[in-house]
């Protein structure tokens, strides 16, 4: 068992940025460090003769003052210079650009979505190639792996520090990107006993955020990356491949749904303790009677938050706008039930109305 110093010292944080950990970020630091180099040698050296062109040609020395005068040869050594090294930055920039942007033959690919505000990323299972989607990014060490995205609303941008990546996600259209992996972290979750070592892997994980101003909270469109060696990644996938059950045993489907409410990001904009938020709350939710803009009125069962949750805005709850993205294709009908029992676990109605239900399909 890890200890918690352990586990805080799997650290991907370098001195002055985030440790190198892609085969395109030892060539974006170079570059980084080159044009700082240059702009402080440039700086030092304005500032420095406007310091000495001060003293040296103050009034007291000069009381008349004299013209200028010309010097073809300072005017072409001041042109000619910062000419080539403009052209040295551009080449350099040129080509790692070229490198990020020609993708090779990438051995896995990620979808990846982007909502207010949250993200997903869909997988291949490596045994039947059925999706397995994810709140957090899992790579693979030492692999290229190519990223499809597209967002469900406005513009979003999926940044990763350590790996130097960096990609808008723009609705009604797909754009692409790709990273090879070069650090794997120290600490892998999967491997560790209890949830607390678990849950200190993954914030010592890489970070990710969204850089283009979203929204409310898009502060808090946050998440992790972590990167395994190939065997572990695979073991990852298989082990997040089925959340309905674990080492072996089915789940309550209460405890299933309460993780799709995380990973799926209905936390997001939904509370769980009343609290008013981008959405309802959904505690006492399942079993109220809603009220919706168009005067109309329903009671929160099963079909009603199916409904809701494939088609938001047919019912929109007053003084709610319609601002939800559809799921439609993103939830299948075992997960949704799943997410309908955590509603009922977290609704005074719930014992009135039947109980909880087993996983036993």
């Amino acid at each position: 068992m890890l200890s918690p110093h352990q586990l805080l010292a799997a650290s991907h944080q370098g001195f002055f940025m985030p440790k190198q950990a892609s085969s395109i970020a030892p060539h974006v630091d170079w570059l980084m460090w080159f044009i700082n180099a240059v702009s402080i040698f440039f700086t030092v050296l304005i500032f420095g003769l406007v310091i000495y062109f001060a003293i040296r040609y103050r009034a007291s020395r000069n009381p008349v003052p004299a013209p200028a005068g010309h010097n073809n040869m300072l005017e072409a050594v001041w042109t000619i210079i910062p000419s080539i090294i403009v052209l040295v930055i551009f080449f350099f920039g040129f080509r790692g650009y070229m490198e990020m942007s020609v993708q090779p033959v990438a051995a896995h690919q990620v979808r990846v979505i982007g909502f207010k505000w949250g993200w997903t990323f869909e997988y291949r299972h490596p045994v039947d190639g059925t999706p397995i989607k994810l709140d957090r990014l899992i790579l693979p060490e030492g692999e290229p792996v190519q990223f499809i995205m597209e967002s469900t609303d406005v513009i979003h941008s999926l940044f990763i520090p350590s790996m130097r990546m960096k990609k808008d996600v723009v609705p009604g259209r797909f754009n692409k990107f790709w990273v090879q992996p070069t650090r794997a972290n120290e600490v892998n979750p999967y491997l560790l006993p209890t949830d607390e070592e678990k849950a200190a892997a993954w914030a010592a994980a890489y970070d990710v955020y969204c850089t283009e101003y979203c929204g409310t909270k898009h502060s808090k469109m946050l998440t992790k990356a972590l990167v395994l060696p190939p065997d572990q990644y695979r073991a990852a996938l298989i082990i997040e491949g089925n959340i309905f059950e674990k080492d072996g045993q089915p789940l309550p489907l209460e405890i299933v749904g309460e993780t799709l409410y995380t990973r799926r990001g209905c936390n997001q904009c939904h509370s769980i303790d009343g609290k008013s938020g981008i959405g309802p709350t959904w505690k006492d939710l399942f079993g109220a009677q809603r009220q919706f803009t168009d005067g109309t009125s329903a009671v929160a069962d099963e079909n009603y938050i199916k409904e809701s949750i494939l088609y938001p805005g047919r019912k929109i709850v007053a003084p709610y706008g319609n601002v939800m993205a559809s799921y439609l294709g993103q939830l299948n009908d075992r997960e949704i039930g799943a997410l309908i029992e955590y509603m009922k676990s977290v609704s005074a109605k719930h014992q009135t109305l039947g109980g909880p239900q087993s996983n036993a399909d």
